[in-house]
This record gives structure tokens, C-alpha cells and sequence, in this order.
């Protein structure tokens, strides 16, 4: 097992939760691109035809698929810095930093892509 100190295991929670807020960002971006090709994140938001909703399940699956194959890659790279030494730190840091980013600035976000979007549209 490889030994690290108490400063390197801090550095790596820091990066952890730095990836986790990048993993936010792109999230971001992803959603408002998903927002241009017509998904909605509003329960009031009109339906979608059946024909444009088929484009919408391909763009939905293939951006998340994508998503999480950038985060799995991530999550192996960020191990392997560590020594390839599983550690859950790592993983609650991605995950914190993540939901840290998803209801602060996520939020913000959201609201500036919705009115964005429909300055485009």
C-alpha cells in the first residue's frame, strides 16, 4: 500500500472537488445544448411533437452518454494520480463538488441558459 501524507491526501480531496465543479460546468453546457435541440426542464413547458421528441431521446442519450464516459475517465485518472489506490475520498469530493456547483451556481446558470435560449429561439 502506498503511504501519502496528510498534505498530499488534502491536495487530492482539493482536486477531487475542483473536478467535481468542472463535471458541474460541463453538465451546464451540455444541458444548454440540450435546451437549443428542445429538451425541457420545466413541468409547464409545452409538450414536445412525436417526431421532434424521438430527436430529443438521441440528443439526451447521446450527451449523457458522453457525459458520463468524460467522468468515468476522469474518475480513473484522478486513482491513478492517487497511486491507482481506490479511495472514497475521492469520490464523496467529486460528488460534493459537484452538488456544491449543481445548487450554487448551477442554479444561475440555468436560469441565464433559459433566457438565453429564448433570445435564440
Amino acid at each position: 500500500m502506498i503511504n501519502f501524507s496528510q498534505g498530499e491526501l488534502a491536495a487530492l480531496l482539493f482536486y477531487s472537488i475542483l473536478c467535481g465543479g468542472a463535471f458541474g460546468t460541463v453538465y451546464d453546457i451540455i444541458r444548454a445544448f440540450k435546451m437549443l435541440c428542445g429538451v425541457k426542464y420545466d413541468k409547464s413547458e409545452e409538450k414536445a411533437s412525436v417526431g421532434s421528441s424521438v430527436l430529443i431521446y438521441a440528443v439526451t442519450f447521446i450527451t449523457d452518454m458522453l457525459f458520463w464516459i468524460g467522468v468515468g475517465c476522469a474518475a480513473i485518472l484522478l486513482m491513478y494520480s492517487s497511486g491507482g489506490v481506490f479511495r472514497g475520498m475521492t469520490f464523496l469530493g467529486m460528488i460534493g463538488g459537484f452538488l456544491l456547483y449543481y445548487f450554487t451556481l448551477g442554479r444561475l446558470m440555468l436560469k441565464m441558459n433559459r433566457k438565453l435560449i429564448s433570445i435564440l429561439k
